[in-house]
Protein backbone atom coordinates (compact mmCIF):
# COMPACT_ATOMS: atom_id res chain seq x y z
CA UNK A 1 0.00 0.00 0.00
CA UNK A 2 1.36 3.41 -0.95
CA UNK A 3 1.02 6.36 1.42
CA UNK A 4 0.75 9.96 0.25
CA UNK A 5 3.83 11.99 1.14
CA UNK A 6 1.96 15.29 1.24
CA UNK A 7 -1.70 16.30 1.07
CA UNK A 8 -3.45 19.43 -0.17
CA UNK A 9 -6.65 20.24 1.74
CA UNK A 10 -8.82 22.77 -0.07
CA UNK A 11 -12.31 24.05 0.62
CA UNK A 12 -14.24 24.93 3.74
CA UNK A 13 -12.87 25.36 7.23
CA UNK A 14 -11.23 22.13 8.36
CA UNK A 15 -10.11 20.92 11.75
CA UNK A 16 -7.36 18.31 11.76
CA UNK A 17 -6.40 16.13 14.66
CA UNK A 18 -3.45 13.80 15.06
CA UNK A 19 -3.01 10.57 16.87
CA UNK A 20 -0.31 7.96 17.25
CA UNK A 21 3.34 8.62 16.71
CA UNK A 22 5.05 11.31 14.69
CA UNK A 23 5.95 8.65 12.12
CA UNK A 24 2.25 8.36 11.26
CA UNK A 25 1.85 12.02 10.28
CA UNK A 26 1.56 13.14 6.67
CA UNK A 27 2.47 16.80 5.98
CA UNK A 28 -0.45 18.83 4.68
CA UNK A 29 -0.76 22.02 2.71
CA UNK A 30 -3.94 23.69 3.94
CA UNK A 31 -5.94 26.00 1.68
CA UNK A 32 -9.09 26.01 3.75
CA UNK A 33 -11.61 28.58 4.99
CA UNK A 34 -11.26 32.01 3.49
CA UNK A 35 -13.19 35.09 4.45
CA UNK A 36 -11.84 37.75 2.11
CA UNK A 37 -11.97 41.52 2.21
CA UNK A 38 -12.36 44.14 -0.46
CA UNK A 39 -11.28 47.50 0.99
CA UNK A 40 -11.76 50.87 -0.70
CA UNK A 41 -11.38 54.55 -0.02
CA UNK A 42 -13.50 57.52 -0.93
CA UNK A 43 -12.10 57.55 -4.45
CA UNK A 44 -13.48 54.22 -5.72
CA UNK A 45 -16.62 55.48 -7.45
CA UNK A 46 -14.91 57.29 -10.29
CA UNK A 47 -13.15 55.69 -13.24
CA UNK A 48 -12.66 52.36 -11.44
CA UNK A 49 -15.76 50.16 -11.51
CA UNK A 50 -15.32 48.95 -7.94
CA UNK A 51 -19.02 48.14 -7.61
CA UNK A 52 -18.89 45.92 -10.69
CA UNK A 53 -15.80 44.12 -9.41
CA UNK A 54 -17.32 43.59 -5.97
CA UNK A 55 -20.55 42.33 -7.54
CA UNK A 56 -18.62 39.80 -9.63
CA UNK A 57 -16.47 38.52 -6.77
CA UNK A 58 -19.44 38.31 -4.40
CA UNK A 59 -21.95 36.49 -6.60
CA UNK A 60 -20.13 34.39 -9.20
CA UNK A 61 -20.92 30.69 -8.78
CA UNK A 62 -23.37 31.72 -6.05
CA UNK A 63 -20.31 32.72 -3.98
CA UNK A 64 -19.29 29.08 -3.60
CA UNK A 65 -15.65 29.67 -4.50
CA UNK A 66 -13.08 30.08 -1.77
CA UNK A 67 -11.67 33.32 -3.23
CA UNK A 68 -15.06 35.08 -3.44
CA UNK A 69 -15.61 38.24 -1.40
CA UNK A 70 -17.52 37.80 1.83
CA UNK A 71 -16.86 41.31 3.10
CA UNK A 72 -16.68 44.76 1.53
CA UNK A 73 -15.07 47.44 3.69
CA UNK A 74 -15.52 51.04 2.57
CA UNK A 75 -14.78 54.37 4.14
CA UNK A 76 -17.86 56.08 5.49
CA UNK A 77 -17.10 59.11 3.30
CA UNK A 78 -17.91 57.08 0.17
CA UNK A 79 -21.02 58.56 -1.44
CA UNK A 80 -24.22 56.57 -1.75
CA UNK A 81 -23.72 55.88 -5.49
CA UNK A 82 -21.32 53.04 -4.64
CA UNK A 83 -23.99 51.14 -2.74
CA UNK A 84 -26.60 52.10 -5.31
CA UNK A 85 -24.45 50.68 -8.11
CA UNK A 86 -23.82 47.52 -6.11
CA UNK A 87 -27.55 47.01 -5.50
CA UNK A 88 -28.44 47.79 -9.12
CA UNK A 89 -25.97 45.22 -10.41
CA UNK A 90 -27.19 42.60 -7.92
CA UNK A 91 -30.79 43.27 -8.96
CA UNK A 92 -29.90 42.70 -12.61
CA UNK A 93 -28.66 39.15 -12.01
CA UNK A 94 -31.23 36.52 -12.94
CA UNK A 95 -31.57 33.44 -10.72
CA UNK A 96 -32.42 29.98 -12.00
CA UNK A 97 -31.23 26.95 -13.92
CA UNK A 98 -27.58 27.64 -14.86
CA UNK A 99 -28.01 25.67 -18.08
CA UNK A 100 -30.10 28.60 -19.30
CA UNK A 101 -27.62 31.17 -20.66
CA UNK A 102 -29.46 34.19 -19.24
CA UNK A 103 -29.26 32.94 -15.64
CA UNK A 104 -26.25 34.15 -13.64
CA UNK A 105 -27.06 32.87 -10.14
CA UNK A 106 -27.51 29.11 -9.98
CA UNK A 107 -28.39 26.89 -7.03
CA UNK A 108 -26.29 26.33 -3.96
CA UNK A 109 -24.95 22.84 -3.34
CA UNK A 110 -28.17 21.78 -1.58
CA UNK A 111 -31.20 23.14 0.28
CA UNK A 112 -29.49 22.84 3.65
CA UNK A 113 -26.73 25.21 2.46
CA UNK A 114 -29.33 27.75 1.32
CA UNK A 115 -31.13 27.54 4.68
CA UNK A 116 -27.83 28.01 6.53
CA UNK A 117 -27.29 31.31 4.72
CA UNK A 118 -30.82 32.70 4.42
CA UNK A 119 -32.84 30.78 7.00
CA UNK A 120 -36.01 28.76 6.55
CA UNK A 121 -39.74 29.36 6.89
CA UNK A 122 -41.13 28.26 10.24
CA UNK A 123 -44.62 29.23 11.37
CA UNK A 124 -44.98 31.67 8.47
CA UNK A 125 -41.76 33.52 9.38
CA UNK A 126 -38.17 33.20 8.23
CA UNK A 127 -36.11 31.77 11.08
CA UNK A 128 -32.37 31.24 11.50
CA UNK A 129 -29.69 31.76 8.89
CA UNK A 130 -26.66 34.05 8.76
CA UNK A 131 -28.55 36.85 7.00
CA UNK A 132 -31.40 36.88 9.52
CA UNK A 133 -28.91 36.76 12.39
CA UNK A 134 -27.03 39.78 11.03
CA UNK A 135 -30.26 41.73 10.50
CA UNK A 136 -31.32 41.04 14.08
CA UNK A 137 -28.04 42.70 15.16
CA UNK A 138 -28.53 45.82 13.08
CA UNK A 139 -27.51 45.01 9.51
CA UNK A 140 -29.82 46.44 6.83
CA UNK A 141 -31.25 44.63 3.86
CA UNK A 142 -30.56 46.65 0.70
CA UNK A 143 -31.48 43.89 -1.72
CA UNK A 144 -32.40 40.19 -1.73
CA UNK A 145 -32.75 38.26 1.48
CA UNK A 146 -35.74 36.35 0.19
CA UNK A 147 -36.68 32.88 1.39
CA UNK A 148 -34.76 30.21 -0.55
CA UNK A 149 -36.60 28.39 -3.32
CA UNK A 150 -35.10 24.99 -2.71
CA UNK A 151 -31.38 25.49 -3.25
CA UNK A 152 -31.89 28.73 -5.20
CA UNK A 153 -31.28 32.02 -3.41
CA UNK A 154 -31.30 35.60 -4.63
CA UNK A 155 -28.11 37.69 -4.40
CA UNK A 156 -28.22 39.69 -1.20
CA UNK A 157 -26.60 43.02 -0.34
CA UNK A 158 -26.35 43.68 3.37
CA UNK A 159 -24.94 47.06 4.50
CA UNK A 160 -24.48 47.86 8.17
CA UNK A 161 -22.49 44.70 8.93
CA UNK A 162 -20.10 44.90 11.90
CA UNK A 163 -17.30 42.68 13.15
CA UNK A 164 -19.42 41.37 16.02
CA UNK A 165 -21.66 39.57 13.53
CA UNK A 166 -20.93 36.01 12.48
CA UNK A 167 -21.48 36.96 8.84
CA UNK A 168 -18.40 39.21 9.12
CA UNK A 169 -16.12 36.71 10.81
CA UNK A 170 -17.15 33.39 9.23
CA UNK A 171 -17.14 32.18 5.65
CA UNK A 172 -20.60 32.71 4.15
CA UNK A 173 -20.27 30.41 1.11
CA UNK A 174 -23.46 31.81 -0.37
CA UNK A 175 -24.47 34.79 -2.56
CA UNK A 176 -24.35 37.46 0.15
CA UNK A 177 -22.33 40.67 0.12
CA UNK A 178 -21.88 42.18 3.58
CA UNK A 179 -20.83 45.84 3.56
CA UNK A 180 -18.92 47.34 6.49
CA UNK A 181 -17.93 50.97 6.93
CA UNK A 182 -14.68 52.34 8.29
CA UNK A 183 -13.82 55.78 9.63
CA UNK A 184 -10.65 56.06 7.57
CA UNK A 185 -7.90 54.03 5.94
CA UNK A 186 -6.36 52.86 9.21
CA UNK A 187 -9.73 51.72 10.50
CA UNK A 188 -10.43 49.89 7.22
CA UNK A 189 -7.19 47.94 7.58
CA UNK A 190 -8.00 47.20 11.21
CA UNK A 191 -11.41 45.83 10.24
CA UNK A 192 -9.92 43.76 7.43
CA UNK A 193 -7.52 42.16 9.92
CA UNK A 194 -10.23 41.39 12.47
CA UNK A 195 -11.14 38.00 10.99
CA UNK A 196 -8.97 34.93 11.53
CA UNK A 197 -9.02 34.21 7.81
CA UNK A 198 -6.81 35.74 5.15
CA UNK A 199 -6.76 34.16 1.71
CA UNK A 200 -7.42 36.81 -0.94
CA UNK A 201 -8.30 40.51 -1.01
CA UNK A 202 -8.92 43.34 -3.44
CA UNK A 203 -8.06 46.99 -2.79
CA UNK A 204 -9.61 49.73 -4.92
CA UNK A 205 -8.29 53.26 -5.23
CA UNK A 206 -7.75 55.71 -8.07
CA UNK A 207 -4.50 56.60 -6.30
CA UNK A 208 -2.35 53.58 -7.18
CA UNK A 209 0.19 54.50 -4.49
CA UNK A 210 -2.51 54.51 -1.87
CA UNK A 211 -3.82 51.19 -3.14
CA UNK A 212 -0.35 49.68 -2.89
CA UNK A 213 0.12 51.08 0.61
CA UNK A 214 -3.09 49.51 1.85
CA UNK A 215 -2.32 46.22 0.09
CA UNK A 216 1.00 45.87 1.91
CA UNK A 217 -0.78 46.29 5.27
CA UNK A 218 -3.39 43.57 4.78
CA UNK A 219 -2.90 40.13 6.33
CA UNK A 220 -3.77 37.98 3.32
CA UNK A 221 -1.84 35.51 1.20
CA UNK A 222 -3.08 37.18 -2.00
CA UNK A 223 -4.03 40.79 -2.65
CA UNK A 224 -4.99 42.52 -5.90
CA UNK A 225 -4.93 46.29 -6.34
CA UNK A 226 -7.84 47.63 -8.41
CA UNK A 227 -9.11 44.14 -9.10
CA UNK A 228 -11.47 41.74 -7.40
CA UNK A 229 -10.37 38.85 -5.22
CA UNK A 230 -11.09 35.90 -7.56
CA UNK A 231 -7.99 35.33 -9.63
CA UNK A 232 -5.79 32.31 -10.25
CA UNK A 233 -2.81 31.70 -12.51
CA UNK A 234 -0.84 28.49 -12.67
CA UNK A 235 2.49 30.21 -12.12
CA UNK A 236 1.30 32.26 -9.12
CA UNK A 237 1.75 31.13 -5.49
CA UNK A 238 -1.72 30.54 -4.05
CA UNK A 239 -2.31 30.18 -0.33
CA UNK A 240 -3.55 32.05 2.70
CA UNK A 241 -2.53 33.05 6.19
CA UNK A 242 -4.10 32.48 9.59
CA UNK A 243 -7.05 30.07 9.50
CA UNK A 244 -6.99 30.20 5.70
CA UNK A 245 -4.30 27.57 5.79
CA UNK A 246 -0.58 27.26 5.25
CA UNK A 247 1.73 26.30 2.44
CA UNK A 248 1.36 27.24 -1.22
CA UNK A 249 0.40 25.62 -4.47
CA UNK A 250 1.06 26.94 -7.94
CA UNK A 251 4.32 28.12 -9.48
CA UNK A 252 7.73 27.54 -7.95
CA UNK A 253 6.26 27.91 -4.46
CA UNK A 254 3.96 24.95 -5.13
CA UNK A 255 6.87 22.86 -6.37
CA UNK A 256 8.81 23.75 -3.23
CA UNK A 257 5.85 22.78 -1.03
CA UNK A 258 5.43 19.35 -2.63
CA UNK A 259 9.08 18.39 -2.99
CA UNK A 260 11.90 17.81 -0.53
CA UNK A 261 15.08 19.86 -0.81
CA UNK A 262 18.06 17.49 -0.59
CA UNK A 263 21.85 17.77 -0.66
CA UNK A 264 23.60 15.24 -2.90
CA UNK A 265 27.34 15.17 -3.57
CA UNK A 266 29.55 13.03 -5.82
CA UNK A 267 33.29 12.70 -5.21
CA UNK A 268 35.02 12.32 -8.57
CA UNK A 269 38.51 11.48 -7.30
CA UNK A 270 40.46 10.17 -4.33
CA UNK A 271 39.85 12.26 -1.22
CA UNK A 272 42.58 12.75 1.36
CA UNK A 273 41.59 12.82 5.03
CA UNK A 274 43.59 14.38 7.87
CA UNK A 275 43.86 11.04 9.72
Amino acid sequence: MSIARRLLIAGAETQAGTGGSVEDLTPCNGEVGATVQAAGGEDVVGAIDAAGAVDFSSFMSSRQIWMCSDRVIVEERIPDPFLEKLVAKAASLSVGDPSEPHNVIGPMINEAAAERVHGMVQGGMVQGGMVQSAMSQGARLAFGGTTPDGALTTPTVLPGVTTRMAISQEEIFGPVCGVETARDEDHAVELAKSANYGLSAGVFSEDIRRGYRVATRLRTGIVHVNDQSVDDESQAPVGGVGDSGYGKFGGQAGIDSFTTLRWLTMQMGRREFPF
